[in-house]
């Protein structure tokens, strides 16, 4: 038996990805699904998708790509980058923080702090302790209209020698930073 040349192989696993692929398809319009491909990504929108009106930057997080029923931004991203965020996974699949109490440490530039006023908390307090940070984390409150979040300037450490505030008055602690 002749041994396939390398384009001949190549041919083969072509037909039979294409044919699954036609198998695959069938069996979802069944259904009334469909496979879609993301568009490609197109990098000059990016720039464009982190700069704000009021607050110049630089942004790290893609919080300005973000929308709401207040906020509607001019590029609308979903970005998967080199690593997922699993702690987003984690809150959006097993955490149901409808009407609790979350104290939400090292904001950063609010972006959990949108998604958690999505996902319908009660209140949350978020305690941050750069300048920087917390001026860009009033600025995505005045923006998306946070009326649930309250954004803090305090050093951690001193909150919790000085006892100023317990931890058991919230339901949840999220902490990403």
């Amino acid at each position: 038996m002749p041994i396939p040349r390398a384009w001949q192989t190549r041919a083969l696993i072509n037909r039979i990805r294409a044919l699954i692929n036609r198998t695959i398809n069938k069996t979802l319009g069944r259904f009334n699904y469909a496979i879609r491909k993301l568009p490609e990504r197109d990098d000059s929108d990016d720039i464009l998708a982190r700069t704000d009106e009021v607050i110049a930057g630089p942004w790290f997080s893609h919080v300005l790509q973000m929308a709401n029923r207040y906020c509607h931004p001019r590029v609308l991203h979903y970005h998967r980058g080199e690593i997922e965020d699993e702690r987003l996974k984690y809150i959006t699949y097993f955490l149901d923080v409808r009407d609790q109490r979350i104290l939400e440490i090292g904001p950063f530039e609010g972006y959990h702090s949108v998604v958690l006023e999505k996902m319908g908390v009660r209140e949350n307090i978020a305690i941050e302790s750069r300048a920087d940070n917390l001026s860009k984390c009033q600025r995505i409150k005045e923006k998306y209209h946070l009326n649930h979040t309250q954004f803090l300037q305090y050093d951690l450490e001193r909150l919790y020698r000085e006892r100023r505030y317990r931890a058991s008055a919230a339901h949840s602690i999220w902490c990403s930073a």
